[in-house]
């Protein structure tokens, strides 16, 4: 009998599979201020409200006349109605000043071009976008002592004679059975890649800032609003006729009885208008009383006219 040969021999067993470890470089960014835009270009009107200066006004209140006063002198002539020497004097005409205000330079507009505004804010911008990184790992293995058959052990059936005795050995009366010996195994923990390393892109939102802005809806514009005029009343008289000297029949002091004078100072009192007592001298509440009557019926003033003493009702 013959036993097999067994020599050892060393084996790597994988242990741990080949795979590779992922890893991310994140992205790189830089900080910068950067100008926006909070208001555009725009225009501005300014007003320049209208200067005034103060200056002395003249308005006529009465024009210039003529009129007739009792006198004496070179330049004279006599009045036919009284007998009387009348001298015309001239009488300037009457002004009243006032202060007024006129205008020193009128409401203007000037258009000033605004410029932009801005705000400074602070930006990251990207220098180098995320990348990923494989880096390789190497498998794993075990080395382990493994006895292989080197050669098969054998056997063989001799006589039982002396002579094959002397060549081959003697018979050993032992009975041969084949025994088959069961392998050996030796249990190792082996590491396997179930799933394979990946990456997965996710979207990083950008990052905004509010800034409030202002937008141009509508341009400047230019609105005349008119001022009225500012005036003050004043009463003033107007010549409506030139003074002139007529003619009229009046009554003189020859023919003015005092009966006479009695019964105008009579009338006007009949009439509402008082001239005093009745004696008949015209003193000077009957000659008020007189003109009084006389302008309020458009009468000629200055003296007992006849359309007077009609008016009143006296008997010439």
């Amino acid at each position: 009998y013959k036993s097999p040969t067994v020599v050892n021999k060393e084996e790597q067993v994988l242990v741990k599979e080949a795979s590779e470890n992922l890893s991310t470089v994140p992205a790189k960014f830089k900080t910068e201020e950067v100008k926006v835009m909070s208001k555009p270009t725009s225009t501005r009107i300014i007003d320049i409200p209208v200067s005034y200066t103060t200056i002395e006004g003249k308005a006529l209140v009465e024009p210039a006349k003529s009129i007739w006063k009792k006198g004496t002198g070179l330049v004279q002539r006599i009045d036919n109605t009284t007998g009387e020497i009348m001298c015309r004097v001239d009488i300037p005409a009457v002004y009243e000043t006032y202060p007024k205000r006129v205008v020193d330079s009128p409401a203007k507009t000037t258009i000033v071009n605004v410029p932009s505004e801005f705000k400074t804010v602070s930006v990251q911008k990207i220098l180098t976008p995320a990348r990923e990184v494989r880096s390789p790992v190497n498998a794993t293995y075990k080395t382990i002592n493994k006895q292989e058959v080197a050669g098969d052990g054998s056997f063989k059936w001799l006589p039982s004679k002396s002579a094959s005795a002397a060549v081959n050995g003697k018979p050993t009366g032992n009975v041969v059975c084949l025994k088959e010996t069961a392998p050996e195994y030796e249990t190792i923990t082996q590491t396997v890649v179930k799933t394979p390393g990946r990456f997965e892109r996710s979207l990083v939102p950008a990052v905004y800032e509010e800034v409030a802005v202002t937008r141009l809806v509508a341009d400047a514009s230019v609105t005349t609003i008119p001022l009225p005029e500012q005036r003050k009343t004043l009463t003033k008289r107007r010549k409506v006729s030139s003074s002139k000297l007529e003619w009229r029949e009046v009554l003189c002091e020859t023919n003015l009885s005092e009966s006479t004078i009695k019964s105008i100072q009579q009338a006007l009192n009949q009439k509402g208008y008082n001239s005093g007592s009745i004696d008949g001298v015209i003193g000077k509440s009957t000659y008020t009383a007189l003109e009084k009557f006389q302008e309020d019926k458009n009468l000629a003033q200055g003296g007992l006219t006849f359309p007077t003493l009609d008016a009143l009702g006296v008997k010439r």
